[in-house]
């Protein structure tokens, strides 16, 4: 989260994210998204942080590895936590529920306004406004980039970021991954790269 240190990781966000394509509009879920909002609010208050020696403040501008559970990984070997990210940047308004036009609209409007589907329906500014505003508030270390092989369309805007990282002083690594596919990069060669990243930037 934006407080300093954060108060909760990167598997809430996810977890959230999960709920919400499986249990959107429904009493669980809503009780899902309270606990974690409950607790996060406990660890803000007492300014606790959710890993007890934060170092490192990632910033994950791309999708989740899905074949692999990275991030408990490296909190537990570089005590870095991923403070903001892309998949869980969930931006939904209220849901009107007063008609059932009105629910339809509510509804079509969270969809489009998901990552990526938010980012991918208009000029690039869509998505270097918010990369910058992400820059400017969470007060990252770094930041990764996963660069899944699937999504060629955001291939073209690894020059802009990367110009806008260093711009703003922050070390970027720019993996080369599939989301499902370990053929594409190893659990073993995504560590060595992240590894190397953080000792050549003075992280670690």
């Amino acid at each position: 989260g934006r407080a300093v240190p954060s108060p909760m990781g990167i598997m809430m966000l996810l977890i959230a994210w999960s709920v919400k394509i499986v249990a959107f509009g429904s009493e669980e879920g809503a009780i899902s998204a309270k606990k974690m909002y409950e607790n996060a609010k406990v660890n803000l208050k007492k300014n606790r942080g959710y890993l007890k020696n934060e170092k490192i403040r990632i910033i994950w501008w791309d999708i989740p590895l899905g074949f692999y559970n990275i991030h408990p990984w490296l909190e537990e070997e570089f005590g870095a936590v991923t403070v903001a990210d892309l998949i869980g940047r969930a931006q939904y308004t209220c849901i009107d529920t007063s008609s059932e036009e009105s629910m339809i609209s509510g509804l079509s409007r969270a969809q489009l306004n998901v990552s990526m589907a938010r980012h991918m329906r208009g000029p690039f500014e869509f998505v270097t406004d918010e990369f910058q505003q992400i820059i400017e508030e969470f007060s990252g270390d770094c930041v990764i980039f996963s660069q899944h092989v699937g999504c060629t369309h955001k291939y073209a805007s690894a020059k802009i970021l990367r110009d806008m990282c260093r711009e703003a002083g922050l070390p970027a690594l720019f993996l080369n991954t599939d989301i499902f596919d370990k053929r594409q990069a190893s659990e073993h060669q995504i560590k060595k790269e992240i590894t190397n990243f953080f000792r050549n930037s003075g992280l670690a």
